[in-house]
């Protein structure tokens, strides 16, 4: 199999989970990431339906979606799992 080599660059935040959830199965983060990849994009599984975040921001001062969007992302498909 052909591999491709793509710099991604994640917040600590976003860092410290992937490399929890890598530890947590004894896996690579990059193994990880490749998984995820083929799990939710290139497999069977729909996305994760996000319409449930309609209407959650507002013009304005930033909500904490605005700010916290990774966060929150990342903890929503932590719960489809």
């Amino acid at each position: 199999m052909k591999t491709l080599s793509l710099p991604v660059y994640l917040t600590p935040e976003q860092h410290a989970a992937l490399k929890d959830a890598a530890a947590r199965r004894g896996s690579s983060m990059t193994e990880l990431v490749r998984d995820l990849i083929e799990e939710h994009l290139l497999g069977d599984v729909p996305p994760t339906d996000l319409t449930s975040l309609a209407g959650t921001a507002s013009v304005g001062r930033p909500t904490d979606v605005a700010n916290e969007k990774g966060a929150m992302l990342d903890e929503a498909l932590r719960a489809v799992r």
